[in-house]
Formats: structure tokens, C-alpha cells, sequence
């Protein structure tokens, strides 16, 4: 040219462009081509940029080719990869440090998201709308996709309280990220998990894993591709892709065909696992709530806590269930009393009796101390739907000798009773009514009374004789377990038969010395 193209006259020019209206191309493009067509967008294109750590001015600005500028920008995609967000850098951020227009990154930045694949090193770059920051961000798909992998396998986000009332993987990704939900669907589609390199055979099989990567719960088969395809063989391709690595899932034939995401395995194993570890059981009812069948769990559990034993409505952690139970059962011993095991079981998971009974007589005496075993294996227990109790030998020993008293004091009452009466003796009201036991019972050990009174169990109107399938409360069952024996009814025949026989001696005695004293005034 006649006169130099300064880098102020480029400078100038470059502002003019891209303040000029929407419409037209910055600065590096308005080049016209021979016999003057139309720009053109090719690898030619060049770019201005200034230095990001002085001032754009013309002394500062250079020029770098397309693949150039590209370069620079991948390099700060590099550099931020490590992100929590998934190492996405905002268009104001790339124009800041690559010095260079928000319209010249945006161009940049979309050649590189279509043609990213051959200058990348086979690495996508993706456009996203930030919709918090409003702005256009772009991040290395594969990064975006590991951040939205760990989201959605993460613990916060299983749980069942949060399985039942969940948004779908789209709309907490979307939520999470700060995205559309469209961007949301694509990126989640996407995500391959076990992706093997084996190319697709068919149209089939493109049309299958293309549909079934976007899937994130189990589905019926057969309500994805409906008629279009017979049903052998799209068992067939899904099972080979599957077998493949092609899809990352499983498939079943319980219900029908049934294709579940390896993302809701997984999800589904988080669940459990941290649900077992936060409270040491789990019951298959809760995980079936999460359509896992009673083999899924165990294999869940097994696996991650392989001394976990299983019961007939759950799985249990001995150590974490039976150590408070321990604790209970020894303080009972040491202080001649009795405990309510049912208290530190989780009500859910031993509502079977079987499991119970199964826990107190050979999982519980595994973590009970060496010296207190022999005391708790003489103590006795009550194992029903609605308690589980543990008595002490010293407790039982100590009830059982304050039935004599009792005995005493009824056989009075019931002697005298048929004497006034001229009652021919009978063994039915012999025994010292069920009432009278448990109260003196209950007044000596307020607790176990209390237990009955905290359900709202009425001790009076009760009688030795239990009706079929009816619990009285605690007090009234251990009274007619442990202390209703037959030498406790042979003692209360024994001792109304001695009562009634005195007052008959005393009365004849009466009876004579009163004949006596007749005859001797006569």
C-alpha cells in the first residue's frame, strides 16, 4: 500500500467494527476476496488481541491467526478444568485474560465447539447460558459431564426421603448448574459410563443407544419402541449392546423387558449404603420404596459391609445394633432388675418376632461381655409383637419369694371367707388373684408398671386365666409366665386347706367350752 497500516490505523479500524451495528462481522473478516465476493471464514481469519496485563492500546495489540486464538482459549479451558462447576470459564473472564472483543471470542469459541474434535485432541468444548449470571460460558464437555456425574451420584442426593420427592436428574442438574434444561438433557445424554469403542452394527442399535443413553430411570422396553421393532429382537440388540459396553445399564425380564440405567444403580446403591451406615439396619420395605428387590440389597449390603447379617424384614450391623442392647441387658443384670430391649430396636426392622428372638438368643450373647454371659443366659425374656423384655435371674428369684406373704394374707381371707359362709372348700379361688400379685410386683418395681401405663394397660379385672391371642401388658404376662407354677398353686391349696382347718378347731373349741359351762351353772 502507499502508506503503512499502522497498529494504530488497525487499532482505530478494529474499534469501528465491533462497535458498528450487530450485524457486521468484526474487523478480521471485512476482507474482500478477489473481484470483490463476499468475506469469507476460514483458516486465514485473523484476530486482535492485547495483552491482558497492560492497556489495549495500539501499542499493545498483535494479531494471531484463527487456530492461534483458538489455542489460547483452549489453553484457559485447561487451566480452569479442575473447577467444582465443571471447569467452565465465562465469556467475560476468556475476553479478560485472552485480551481480545467479547464478538471475536464468541466466534472463536463456537468454531471450536463444531469443530473442536480435530484441534482439541478429540476433547468437545460446549456453549452453555449461565441463567443465575446471565452470560455465555464454555468448559471440555468431558469435564461438565464428570461434575454432573458426581452430582448426581453424590450422597446429598440420595436419600429416600429425597428418592421420593426428587426432581428428575434434568431439572437437578439443571438447578445445580445453573443451566437450561435443554442444556441439561444434552450434557446428561451424553454421559457414558463404561462406553465401549465397539462401533454400531445397525440402525437398531444407533436408534437404541441413542434412546436409551437419555434414559436416567428403568423403563419397559416396549413402551419406548412400541410395535415399530419385534420384541425378540430388540431384547436381543439391548442385551448385546449392553454385554458390549454399548449401553451402561442392565437388562431384565421380571415384567417384561425392563432396561435400568447404571446412574439409577447407582443411585440406588448410595442409598442404601448411606442409610445402612448412618443407622445400622436397613428393612427391605424402605428399599423397596426404591424399586430394589430384597437380592439387590443384600447384594448392596454384602458388598460394602460384608459383617452385616441378615434377618427376615432386614439387614442388620450387629455391632451398631447390639452393642446398646448390651449396655441395657448388663445394667439389668448388675442391678437385679429388668430392661426393655424393644426400646433400642429400630421398630421397623424387627417387626417380625422370629428376628427378635433370633437377635437375643444368638446375635446379642456374641457382644455381650464374658462375665455377665452366664447371668443372661439364666435371665428370662417375654418375645412378642408388642414387647421385648429381658428379666434379670435376681429379679425373677425376688418375685417369686414375695408370693409368700401374699399367700399367707389370702389364704386368711379365703378360710375365714368359707367358714362364715359354710362354703364347701374348693381349689378355684385359692389362688391369690393375679391382681394382687402384679400390684406388689409393680409397687416394688415401678418400672416395669409404667411400661403397662404408658400403653394405657389396666391391671384390674385381670385373672390368672389369659384369653387366646390377648397381651395384657408386661406386669400381667410376667405374672402369668414365671410365677404361675404349680408348686405356687399347691402352696395356696396347702395353706387355705391349713387356714379353714384352724378356724374349724377354734370354732369346735368354742363350741365345746361353751357345752361346759352350761352344765356346771345346771
Amino acid at each position: 500500500p502507499s502508506s503503512p497500516l499502522t497498529w494504530e490505523i488497525l487499532s482505530r479500524l478494529a474499534g469501528a467494527s465491533t462497535s458498528s451495528s450487530a450485524e457486521a462481522r468484526p474487523f478480521y473478516v471485512q476482507r474482500a476476496g478477489p473481484g470483490g465476493e463476499e468475506p469469507r471464514v476460514d483458516e486465514d481469519e485473523q484476530f486482535f488481541f492485547a495483552d491482558p496485563l497492560g492497556s489495549a492500546s495500539a501499542a499493545s495489540l498483535s494479531v494471531c491467526s484463527r487456530d492461534t486464538a483458538s489455542e489460547r482459549l483452549l489453553r484457559m479451558l485447561e487451566k480452569y478444568g479442575n473447577r467444582n462447576d465443571g471447569g467452565r470459564v465465562s465469556l467475560a473472564e476468556l475476553c479478560a485474560w485472552l485480551g481480545m472483543e467479547t464478538s471475536d471470542v464468541l466466534e472463536v469459541g463456537d468454531w471450536l465447539c463444531n469443530n473442536s474434535a480435530g484441534c482439541a485432541g478429540g476433547r468437545a468444548v460446549v456453549k452453555l447460558f449461565n441463567t443465575a449470571h446471565q452470560q455465555y460460558e464454555f468448559a471440555f464437555k468431558e469435564n461438565l459431564q464428570a461434575s454432573i456425574l458426581n452430582v448426581l451420584n453424590s450422597s446429598n442426593y440420595c436419600s429416600f426421603e429425597d428418592e421420593q420427592a426428587r426432581s428428575s436428574p434434568t431439572e437437578k442438574v439443571a438447578q445445580e448448574f445453573n443451566i437450561s434444561a435443554e442444556d441439561a438433557k444434552v450434557l446428561i445424554a451424553g454421559i457414558d459410563i463404561e462406553h465401549g469403542s465397539h462401533a454400531c452394527n445397525s440402525r437398531l442399535e444407533t436408534r437404541v443407544i441413542s434412546t436409551l443413553r437419555r434414559v436416567t430411570s428403568p423403563v419397559l422396553l416396549e413402551s419406548i419402541f412400541g410395535a415399530s421393532v419385534t420384541n425378540d429382537e430388540l431384547v436381543a440388540t439391548v442385551r448385546n449392546l449392553c454385554e458390549r459396553g454399548e449401553l451402561p445399564g442392565t437388562l431384565s425380564n421380571t415384567n417384561g423387558s425392563v432396561y435400568t440405567p447404571i446412574l439409577y444403580t447407582r443411585r440406588q446403591r448410595t442409598i442404601v449404603d448411606t442409610f445402612f451406615q448412618a443407622n445400622g439396619y436397613i428393612t427391605f420395605a424402605k428399599c423397596a420404596t426404591i424399586g430394589l428387590s430384597r437380592s439387590q440389597i443384600e447384594s448392596f449390603v454384602k458388598e460394602s459391609f460384608p459383617r452385616a447379617v441378615l434377618m427376615t424384614g432386614s439387614i442388620i450391623d450387629t455391632e451398631r445394633v447390639c452393642r446398646p442392647i448390651a449396655n441395657i441387658v448388663e445394667t439389668a443384670i448388675l442391678n437385679n432388675s429388668c430392661c426393655n430391649v424393644k426400646a433400642c430396636l429400630p421398630d421397623e426392622s424387627f417387626e417380625a418376632v422370629v428376628d427378635v428372638e433370633m437377635l437375643m438368643t444368638e446375635i446379642l450373647p456374641v457382644a455381650m461381655a464374658e462375665s455377665n454371659l452366664k447371668s443372661f443366659r439364666a435371665g428370662y425374656q417375654i418375645i412378642n409383637t408388642s414387647v421385648a423384655m429381658f428379666f434379670s435371674e435376681a429379679m425373677v428369684k425376688d418375685c417369686q419369694s414375695m408370693l409368700n406373704p401374699l399367700i399367707e394374707e389370702h389364704s386368711k381371707l379365703r378360710a375365714k371367707h368359707c367358714i362364715e359362709n359354710d362354703l364347701e372348700m374348693k381349689t378355684d379361688g385359692n389362688l391369690v388373684p393375679l391382681v394382687k400379685v402384679a400390684n406388689a410386683i409393680g409397687s416394688k418395681y415401678p418400672d416395669l408398671a409404667l411400661l403397662d401405663a404408658e400403653r394405657d394397660i389396666v391391671v384390674n379385672g385381670r385373672c390368672w386365666e389369659a384369653e387366646e391371642g390377648q397381651f395384657d401388658g408386661v406386669l400381667i404376662e410376667f405374672c402369668r409366665r414365671k410365677l404361675l407354677s404349680d408348686e405356687f398353686k399347691r402352696k395356696c391349696n396347702r395353706a387355705v386347706k391349713a387356714e379353714v382347718s384352724l378356724l374349724k378347731s377354734v370354732r369346735h373349741g368354742l363350741s365345746v367350752s361353751s357345752r361346759t359351762g352350761g352344765a356346771a351353772h345346771r
